[in-house]
């Protein structure tokens, strides 16, 4: 399967299980090294106070229903933990998921 940034996929997450992630990794590593950076994709809506989550809306790199990524649910996964591929996030998802990483990281 070809990993890409920007992707959103269905996963095997260790101890978890089969999980909606997203992948942010830069595209030389998700090919060249085959291990992707992922955050991980809920559906659960509640109040969050940091501004380490973006939503999505449905339809959004194939997502069924509204759904917020986590961008301080940060792993990297091998290439066999990928299931199928749903679809790519939209440009603009795709900016604010980097505003968020950048705050979970504390990149300035």
């Amino acid at each position: 399967m070809n990993v890409v940034r920007g992707g959103v996929y269905y996963a095997e997450l260790p101890d978890i299980g089969d999980r909606t992630v997203l992948v942010v990794s830069w595209n030389a590593i998700n090919l060249g090294l085959r291990s992707p950076i992922v955050c991980q994709i809920t559906t659960t809506d509640r109040e969050r106070a940091l501004p380490t989550y973006v939503a999505l809306a449905s339809g959004d790199g194939g997502l069924r229903e509204d759904s917020y990524v986590l961008c301080h649910e940060i792993v990297t996964l091998d290439e066999g933990d990928f299931r199928r591929q749903l679809g790519l996030l939209s440009p603009s998802s795709l900016l604010r998921v980097e505003a968020a990483l950048r705050t979970a990281l504390d990149l300035r």
